[in-house]
């Protein structure tokens, strides 16, 4: 796995594509679906901030949410990835967080890049609501920007690195509401 990493990064790096889930016809010009927004069977590379990996509970069990820092180096297989999140605490106490940074996909529709200070999903969202200490519920929406990665994400102080390979990527630099 990890020999197997190292030659993609460095195929990626020289332009070449080695996933093999990969639309022969990369790169051509001609788009499988003409939507500058999103892209298939790709790879990805980001460093974005306000990132959330999302893992698929087994049935029965929640959805595991990870938003923090602590682990430094993750390997995900399967997962969702969402930018930015939205949140409501008690009664009309709304707070949001854009992700922003840098988002590069080589897939079906050829080469899409997202760079901006707003970053959002535009996959729907993942609702989480949880108890607060003092008796309120908080809920929480993160907006889904890549749905079956697999790769790598390395994290950082305030933003969060990933390289690897996805089903779906779909980016809007404008809150999808």
């Amino acid at each position: 796995m990890k020999k197997a990493l190292v030659i993609g990064v460095i195929l990626l790096c020289l332009g070449i594509s080695f996933a093999p889930c990969i639309n022969a016809n990369v790169n051509s010009k001609k788009n499988i679906l003409n939507d500058d927004n999103e892209n298939f069977n790709c790879l990805i590379v980001g460093k974005t901030s306000a990132t959330t990996f999302i893992i698929k509970g087994k049935p029965g069990y929640e959805d595991t949410i990870i938003k923090i820092n602590i682990i430094p180096i993750l390997i995900f297989y399967n997962v969702t990835i969402a930018l930015g999140w939205k949140y409501r605490e008690v009664i009309d106490l709304d707070g949001k967080y854009e992700s922003s940074g840098r988002v590069w996909t080589k897939g079906s529709n050829g080469v899409k890049t997202w760079e901006s200070n707003s970053l959002w999903g535009n996959l729907g969202k993942k609702e989480i609501s949880e108890w607060m200490p003092w008796g309120g519920i908080k809920t929480y929406w993160y907006y889904k920007a890549v749905i079956g990665f697999t790769g790598i994400r390395i994290g950082g102080i305030n933003s969060v690195t990933f390289f690897g390979i996805a089903s779906h990527v779909s980016i809007v630099t404008e809150f999808p509401g």
